[in-house]
């Protein structure tokens, strides 16, 4: 009979990116698993490799939430404008965690690179799918002439800029409120590509 976890993969996750944030990407897992009262086998039982580890304690491993956000939207429930809304709190509050986490992961060689650059990648799933949600619009007459991918990326990243000053410190020498920001991004969207 298998012994009961005592230790949730959160616990350890959170040791791993506390280990990771202090010590950089170069970090052993026999560190992590001290820092999460575990043995390393459990951390490869569990994760499967350092890798994997690393990005699922900087919030990579099941994918962005806005995906999965932007993959339950219905326009027969809820208008392009209101869903890009809804989508782009979801991209904010990711591209706020990403950034920082990005950059230290950046600064090491040991981060896989597939898991960015494939066809099945986050990023590019994530263009997909919300290129489909304004090509629906369009289909369904709400959308007027455009390249939905333009679209999609245009949005994707005025918001990942957004985070990107509000990292760098921009934002506090030019100031601007994150609702302000995401309901002008989601308004001159709308009235680039409107019907009417």
């Amino acid at each position: 009979m298998p012994r009961t976890r005592t230790i949730t993969d959160e616990q350890i996750l959170s040791a791993a990116r506390e280990v990771f944030t202090e010590l950089g990407m170069n970090a052993t897992t026999a560190e992590i698993a001290k820092a999460a009262g575990v043995s390393e086998g459990t951390i490869f039982n569990r994760f499967g490799s350092k890798s994997e580890l690393m990005l699922a304690s900087m919030g990579f491993g099941d994918g962005p939430s806005w995906i999965k956000a932007a993959q339950g939207v219905d326009l027969e429930e809820s208008s392009l404008e209101d869903s890009l809304g809804v989508i782009g709190e979801e991209m904010l509050d990711f591209f706020e965690m990403l950034l920082p986490r990005m950059w230290m992961m950046m600064s090491s060689r040991s981060v896989p690179t597939s898991h960015f650059m494939d066809a099945n990648a986050p990023p590019i799933k994530g263009l997909k799918v919300l290129s489909g949600i304004i090509y629906q619009a369009q289909r369904r007459g709400d959308v007027g002439p455009c390249d939905p991918e333009i679209v999609a990326r245009q949005f994707i990243g005025a918001l990942h800029f957004w985070a990107f000053a509000e990292h760098s410190g921009m934002n506090t020498y030019m100031p601007m409120p994150r609702q302000t920001y995401l309901r002008g991004v989601v308004k001159n969207i709308m009235e680039g590509i409107s019907a009417g």
